[in-house]
């Protein structure tokens, strides 16, 4: 090895097809050595952020919907009773007679019709009330007699599983 270069012998390699070259100028095209591959990141950038967006609108409208579909339903939820029940409540407070002439709203409260709708106004309140209460207790009871039937399960299931290991 004094200077002189060793030549090396590739007579017994056979060269690559030229379906080979082509795979490789598509490699390099598609890998971002060419100038189309250059500016395919730039068009993909911007296709992905319209999905973005488009993704943000309907995940927007999907909420919206929601919203309004809790809106119709809350009187039938208990947080809806509740926030009638509060509402009344104030309706309630909001008929007393103030001065022991006007109601809050103007008018003479010593007129039957007027007395007679602030009473009916006062039973629709205590109605609610009542509903409530009712509707608050029954769940309370519901809660009680799932959590006595999931004991009942657990322990009914343990004796199983002994029964299972004692009869190996």
């Amino acid at each position: 090895m004094n200077g002189t270069r060793r030549k090396l012998d590739v007579s017994h390699v056979t060269p690559p097809p030229p379906a080979f070259k082509l795979q490789q100028e598509e490699k390099i095209r598609t890998t971002g050595y060419g100038l189309a591959s250059l500016l395919e990141p730039l068009n993909y950038k911007q296709v992905t952020l319209d999905e973005k967006a488009r993704a943000q609108d309907k995940e927007r409208h999907r909420l919206d919907d929601r919203a309004a579909l809790n809106e119709r339903m809350e009187p039938c939820t208990l947080d809806g009773l509740a926030r009638d029940q509060d509402k009344k409540q104030d309706a309630t407070r909001f008929l007393a007679i103030v001065d022991g002439k006007k109601t809050c709203d103007g008018h003479d409260s010593t007129t039957a019709e007027w007395k007679n709708r602030c009473e009916v106004e006062k039973e629709v309140a205590r109605a609610s009330q009542t509903a409530l209460e009712n509707s608050l207790r029954d769940a309370a009871e519901l809660r009680i007699i799932i959590a006595q039937l999931k004991m009942r399960l657990l322990s009914e299931s343990s004796v199983v599983m002994d029964q299972a290991g004692t009869s190996k």
